[in-house]
């Protein structure tokens, strides 16, 4: 699904965001400051993983950074679950990547 960079700023405002999202170049939800610190070395070190046809699992995934991280890493195939999905996740998040 497409959308234009102004959709895209209005839809993140309808949701309450745990994780910090890089959704276009210009473009991040807001994610909660006070988790910003514990989501970057989860990053690093997915990053320097190799993953490229490979699997990963998300377990707790939320909003699915690392799901949709993986998955722009080349991971074949991700499995995120959560027992608190968020709806930015479910109604927003997976139709936009």
């Amino acid at each position: 699904m497409q959308f234009s960079e102004t959709e895209i700023i209005e839809k993140i405002k309808n949701y309450g965001w745990y994780h910090t999202i890089q959704l276009t170049q210009t473009i991040k939800t807001p994610g909660q400051d006070s988790y910003l610190p514990m989501q970057e070395v989860p990053l690093q070190v997915l990053r320097m993983l190799e993953r490229k046809d490979g699997k990963v699992l998300d377990i707790g995934s939320r909003d699915g950074l690392f799901s949709f991280e993986a998955e722009k890493l080349g991971a074949k195939e991700v499995i995120g679950i959560d027992n608190d999905l968020s709806p930015a996740a479910v109604e927003f998040l997976i139709p936009f990547f």
